[in-house]
């Protein structure tokens, strides 16, 4: 990766393998990598959380995205999973949230499909509304018109498709 330093963004629902996804992209292209504030903070604070904690969190991951380097930048995860997280769990439709989300500078998104197992995690809640929270993710990246792809496969062959993917986007 020569070119213009890039902003990668690896989203979508709870157990698609974003984290490891995330990791392999930076470790492959030599990308900085930033992870997920909400495991972070659930780590440190608890998995029982309330919704002051999840504006903490969004306050942190927001934060994290404004990171700038001189070199392509890996985020795993991004606003737009906080907002439909925030709107899941508490039936709150935070506009300014998902206007921020808009407007934050990623060159492109890379959407896990939910095409791999459920994995156990006493932090993830949302066992039985991946399909549902994938729709949403797709929803919101069409409406807004974001560059993204969509990440599927098990195992290396889902790493290998993105890098592809990532190869094919930066020439």
């Amino acid at each position: 990766m020569e070119k213009k330093p890039i902003r990668i963004a690896v989203i979508g629902p709870e157990s698609t393998g974003k984290s490891t996804l995330a990791k392999k992209l930076a470790d492959h292209f030599g990308a900085l990598y930033i992870p997920e504030f909400a495991r972070t903070y659930l780590e440190e604070n608890g998995a029982t959380y309330e919704l002051q904690d999840l504006d903490k969190i969004i306050l942190g991951q927001e934060e994290a995205m404004k990171t700038t380097v001189e070199s392509h930048i890996v985020f795993d995860t991004d606003l737009l999973s906080l907002y439909l997280w925030k709107k899941e769990k508490y039936a709150l439709n935070d506009l300014s949230l998902l206007n921020h989300w808009s407007e934050m500078k990623i060159d492109v998104f890379l959407l896990c499909n939910t095409d791999v197992p459920w994995v156990f995690d006493p932090l993830r809640e949302s066992e039985g509304k991946r399909n549902e929270l994938f729709d949403a993710h797709m929803l919101y990246l069409n409406v807004f018109k974001k560059n993204f792809n969509l990440i599927e496969g098990t195992g290396e062959a889902r790493t290998q498709n993105a890098i592809q993917f990532l190869r094919e986007f930066i020439q």
